[in-house]
């Protein structure tokens, strides 16, 4: 009882940033995320290495509250293209440019922080979430590249303890880059809490 009670009070007690809650539901890229390549090319065939992932792209859910919804993408070449998913922001969209090398250097850390080997659902995994919180956004990366993608769901409601909450090192590793796409990309700029009519 006492475990029940403090993950409602965790799921309660969080402060919703870029994606720090929410209701656990996210929705896969659209092949249009991935710069000048159509439907076929996504099809998820074999996780493609780190040598060759050519682009990433991160799509952020609503939460209980006010966490911002919102489909980024960052190719190699330093393409950045930003979509809010925010109710009643439909179109607003913004792109720019980074720095080749900075683009190269966070594709390539995708396979530094274990991404192609997690699965690809956090929360079916009993050792990444053995305890979950609700009311907490899904985060999904995905990265492409020449020989097929790689996604990777991640609820943010998932702990492998309640008391005291613990996040598995696994998670907090992927959640790192999941903060660092939003930092190369600048995403800061564009993101706005979502309100709810």
């Amino acid at each position: 009882m006492r475990s029940r009670a403090l993950a409602g009070a965790i799921a309660v007690g969080v402060v919703c940033g870029a994606g720090a809650c929410g209701p656990g539901k996210g929705r896969a890229p659209e092949a249009s995320d991935r710069p000048g390549v159509g439907p076929a090319a996504t099809a998820d065939t074999q996780s493609p290495s780190a040598a060759s992932v050519d682009s990433v792209v991160l799509e952020r859910s609503m939460c209980f509250g006010s966490c911002p919804a919102y489909r980024l993408s960052v190719a190699a070449s330093g393409r950045v293209h930003f979509a809010s998913l925010n109710p009643g922001e439909a179109g607003r969209t913004a792109s720019d440019t980074i720095a080749r090398g900075r683009a190269v250097e966070l594709l390539a850390r995708a396979e530094r922080v274990g991404l192609f080997q997690l699965p690809d659902r956090t929360a079916d995994d009993s050792m990444l979430c053995s305890a979950r919180a609700t009311d907490h956004s899904t985060v999904v990366v995905t990265v492409f590249g020449g020989a097929g993608t790689k996604r990777v769901e991640d609820y943010t409601g998932c702990y492998v303890s309640v008391d005291p909450p613990r996040i598995a090192e696994r998670l907090l590793q992927l959640r790192s880059f999941q903060a660092e796409i939003d930092s190369v990309a600048g995403s800061g700029r564009w993101v706005r809490a979502a309100r709810r009519d």
